[in-house]
């Protein structure tokens, strides 16, 4: 049960949702109404096109994250991730970590989650893009995708949606290429982003701290083998299941809700 619960924070933590008070509109950003530098709204919105303009993109993620112990000691955990996405309904990303491992398929019609560890899998219905897809996974069914930020329909939007303050750091490094390094705020938590600064202004690299959670725990992951035209069929995106493995059924989340059955 500690496992799953710790890997769902850290699913669940890569959607950069500070969950601010004011909730800050895009075109405010455009507008330059929030303290947000020129140099830093730029590279981020060149990446976004970058991402949205794919058909179809895959890439990798090699991850670090922190899990704080009762005792206030933070303990440093590894990941990996592959994703693949088809626009504009289809989606497979794999997670395996220090605490385990999960596959997720979204085929347009179901959302699909394998626990490789525990060998078991449940699925649900729901449709359209995926980014709306994977919201109302996470708001109805508390499932949460890794960097879903990424795959979303218009990557600017998402990421910004509750950003303060953002800021150009400088060209910096990672893994031998020059990247723009930029920092934003939220309400809850602070993120950084290298972007490629050559023709493909890719994302290289993420780091984000959770500044109200005690020690502040961080995620880091540095994004590599991205590849914009991968080609894949349809059933690439097909749940594979073992057949051994076991069902479990999802709670829905509002209707729990609306039953008075607690959190």
């Amino acid at each position: 049960m500690r496992r799953r619960i710790i890997v769902g924070v850290v699913a669940s933590a890569l959607c950069l949702s500070g969950r601010a008070v004011h909730r800050v509109a895009p075109e405010e950003l455009a507008q330059g109404e929030l303290p947000v530098d020129e140099r830093a709204r730029t590279a981020l919105q060149e990446m976004s096109k970058t991402l949205a303009s794919a058909s179809e993109l895959a890439f990798h993620a090699e991850i670090t994250f922190d899990d704080v112990l009762p005792s206030g000691q933070k303990l440093q955990y590894s990941a990996m991730m592959d994703a693949a996405l088809l626009r504009p309904d289809r989606l497979f990303v794999e997670w395996v970590s220090d605490l385990g491992g999960r596959r997720v398929w979204y085929d347009g019609e179901a959302l699909t989650v394998y626990d490789g560890p525990e060998n078991v899998y449940g699925a649900f219905a729901v449709s359209g893009p995926v980014d709306e897809a994977l919201r109302h996974a996470l708001t109805d069914r508390g499932v949460s995708v890794p960097l879903a930020d990424l795959v979303a329909r218009d990557p600017y939007a998402s990421l910004t949606a509750d950003v303060v303050h953002g800021t150009y750091v400088g060209l910096h490094d990672v893994q031998g290429t020059a990247c723009h390094h930029l920092a934003f705020v939220q309400q809850l938590i602070e993120w950084q982003i290298w972007i490629d600064s050559g023709p493909e202004p890719l994302p290289r690299k993420l780091v984000i701290n959770y500044k109200t959670i005690p020690n502040a725990p961080q995620f880091v992951a540095v994004l590599s083998d991205w590849d914009l035209a991968p080609r894949w069929g349809r059933a690439r995106f097909r749940a594979d299941i073992p057949e051994d493995a076991s069902p479990v059924e999802f709670v829905e989340l509002t209707k729990t809700a609306k039953g008075g059955g607690g959190r």
